[in-house]
């Protein structure tokens, strides 16, 4: 779970992002430095892939933070079939609909899956590909995809706690109908 802290200087970078612009400072290599500083406190993963049609997408490239978030080395993610290994067996049907074919005819797809990290565990994420055009031609696809495990697990107990309540508030009828 991400410490409060970490919220309020991600909202810092975003005011100091808001303002740069305001300045007009957003250079290129201010934004590729404001960007990696993002992806260093968020709970983020970002990843660069090839988009071939009637092939399955090939990733090419993962951020660094992929060791904070997933315990994975970037290149250790990268051998052969590792994404798709490491996805959940109940999420793949889902994931495969999203991402099959690539990204979709308007550029953009997403889907919410869990992916096994180095540690054994499974993470939740939101993920976003956008296809970005290219002058030399070449179809690559951007992503992000965002950790969401304790909002999954927030649902989860939410799910569960109302369950519990249903059958208290059944249980009370009955007892009354009984006596």
């Amino acid at each position: 779970s991400m410490p409060l802290v970490e919220f309020d200087l991600m909202g810092a970078w975003f005011d100091k992002a808001r303002e740069d612009l305001r300045q007009e400072r957003w250079t290129s290599d201010a934004f590729r430095a404001r960007l990696e500083a993002f992806e260093a406190m968020a709970p983020v993963v970002t990843y660069v892939a090839e988009d071939v049609p009637g092939k399955a997408m090939q990733v090419l490239a993962f951020g660094p933070s992929i060791r904070r978030v997933l315990k994975v080395e970037p290149a250790a993610a990268l051998v052969d079939d590792w994404f798709p290994a490491n996805i959940h067996p109940d999420d793949k049907p889902k994931f495969v609909s999203a991402f099959g074919d690539g990204v979709g005819a308007s550029g953009l797809s997403r889907a919410t899956y869990r992916l096994r990290g180095g540690d054994g565990r499974y993470h939740w994420f939101l993920d976003t590909r956008v296809r970005l055009a290219h002058g030399d031609g070449s179809r690559l696809v951007h992503g992000l995809m965002l950790e969401i495990t304790d909002q999954k697990e927030s649902e989860h107990q939410l799910i569960q706690a109302a369950k519990l309540a249903q059958v208290g508030e059944l249980a009370i009828s009955l007892g009354h109908e009984l006596s």
